[in-house]
């Protein structure tokens, strides 16, 4: 059946499938605005984001560690999927930010070049 879905999506840095999250979610992009997308059945929407490298913060203020993958929800549905895809992250917030950024739910597939 046809789905619509507006706002960002949950994102999350976590130790497992079923393991905790690592440090904060992903942060809303304030710099692109949120517009209701209408998916028929089998459509596809995508969101961009955005990950800071790990090793660009100091390790006392980062506590490194490795994320096995992404927990992610669509806006609006609180279950959340895993993806598994290893990578540096923090476990605590340094000053504050975490390494997540997280643009509106978009129409149509991802491409290289569209983002923002």
């Amino acid at each position: 059946s046809r789905c619509r879905l507006s706002g960002y999506p949950a994102v999350a840095l976590a130790a497992g499938a079923s393991g905790r999250a690592i440090g904060v979610p992903a942060a809303a992009d304030p710099s692109v605005r949120p517009r209701p997308v209408l998916l028929a059945p089998g459509g596809t929407a995508h969101a961009w984001l955005q990950v800071l490298d790990a090793m660009n913060y100091p390790a006392a203020a980062c506590r490194p560690v490795t994320a096995a993958g992404l927990r992610v929800a669509p806006p609006g549905h609180g279950a959340a999927r895993y993806l598994a895809h290893a990578l540096p992250a923090c476990a605590t917030a340094p000053r504050g930010r975490g390494l997540l950024t997280i643009e509106p739910v978009q129409p149509g597939e991802a491409r290289r070049g569209t983002a923002g």
